[in-house]
């Protein structure tokens, strides 16, 4: 069924590699019927990058010719909207808050991500080999596989559409979006389709409060679908005086800043987030040595110590459950502590769906175990 084309693209977000790959293959396998859907998906801004990515290699099987047709134009749209949300994110730098941080982390993510997607076009395409290589080249910090990558990009497009991805790639300075300012910025985003852009302006505009936050909060939230908004908005809405549930976004937020989770892509931290919960500890046990190893804890505020050592707001304690260690080997008590927790499934899972995340937390030598 054609129709079933977008809701399986849409879930390729969460999905891991293989299983994406799976997607593809299954909306390949709808033949011709699928083509017009896929073309679509391709271009749908709306669809998370993941599963566009795996539109254009259907398509690419499905009517090789009409992505030979349509490519140049996606490479252009995709090139502006990669520096539109480069100047964005330059626009929003140093503006306080947590809504703040997460908006400007998405845009500063987006052109990558866009700059992923017509990798894997001119791919499809079969305009560039190695669409993945390309990508990690572009990221690497070796000046001579920076340089081979571009080289390669540049031998795949006209020079009309390579010309203007060099903000993109790092080869010319990022220009702010001249003239928005915050307050703007977090007006248009409450329109947005992406989910975590959406709930982020939405705690952005709470953090700024000001006349008809509430309302423009409650309006963005009744005309989208995302459950990420809406969790968003229910948690601001109904906060009260005393009570501090944190947001998804302030979770993100938060983790987003402590020590093993800080380079892990913005998905990643959303599924983090989601699995997250806080909790207290003003005196006493946290856990005590020889009890199950189930997460790691993220000091929000107060003071953890264990036998040899404390951990302050930022920082992490517990971790290497999820990947060896299934027993706790000291005791942590808690001194005014208020943390977040997050359950070694939820890492396992991210890691086995974002390979970036999975790369992350291995620089981060969490995922051997060896964090304390």
């Amino acid at each position: 069924d054609p129709q079933a084309v977008r809701p399986l693209l849409a879930l390729a977000g969460e999905l891991g590699p293989e299983e994406r790959r799976r997607v593809a293959r299954l909306v390949t396998a709808l033949g011709p019927v699928a083509m017009p859907a896929v073309a679509i998906a391709v271009l749908d801004a709306a669809l998370p990058y993941a599963g566009r990515i795996e539109a254009a290699w259907a398509l690419g099987e499905l009517a090789p010719a009409h992505l030979a047709r349509m490519w140049p134009a996606l490479i252009e749209r995709e090139t502006a909207r990669g520096l539109a949300a480069q100047g964005l994110a330059a626009a929003l730098a140093g503006e306080p808050g947590p809504g703040n941080a997460v908006l400007a982390r998405v845009y500063r993510e987006r052109p990558w991500s866009a700059l992923e997607l017509m990798l894997h076009v001119l791919a499809a395409a079969g305009r560039l080999p190695g669409a993945e290589v390309v990508g990690a080249s572009l990221r690497s910090e070796d000046p001579r596989r920076r340089g081979e990558a571009l080289e390669a990009l540049e031998l795949s497009l006209p020079r009309r559409l390579y010309r203007p991805l060099a903000p993109l790639v790092g080869l010319e300075p990022v220009a702010s979006s001249a003239g928005m300012s915050a307050a703007a910025i977090r007006e248009a985003a409450l329109a947005a389709d992406d989910p975590l852009e959406l709930a982020a302006a939405m705690q952005a505009a709470w953090d700024a409060g000001g006349e008809g936050a509430a309302s423009a909060i409650r309006e963005a939230a009744a005309s989208r679908s995302s459950d990420l908004a809406r969790a968003t908005a229910v948690r601001l809405l109904t906060r009260r005086e005393g009570q501090r549930r944190p947001t998804p976004v302030e979770l993100v937020a938060t983790l987003a800043q402590a020590s093993p989770f800080a380079g892990l892509p913005l998905p990643a931290l959303a599924l983090l987030a989601r699995a997250a919960r806080e909790g207290a500890a003003a005196e006493g046990p946290v856990y005590v040595t020889g009890t199950r190893a189930d997460g790691t804890y993220v000091v929000v505020e107060g003071h953890a110590r264990g036998a040899a050592r404390g951990w302050a707001p930022g920082e992490s304690f517990g971790a290497g459950g999820a990947f060896g260690r299934p027993l706790r080997d000291e005791t942590v008590a808690g001194e005014g502590l208020r943390y977040v927790f997050v359950p070694d499934e939820a890492v396992r899972q991210a890691a086995l769906t974002y390979p970036d995340a999975a790369m992350a937390l291995l620089k981060a030598r969490w995922l051997d175990g060896s964090v304390a």
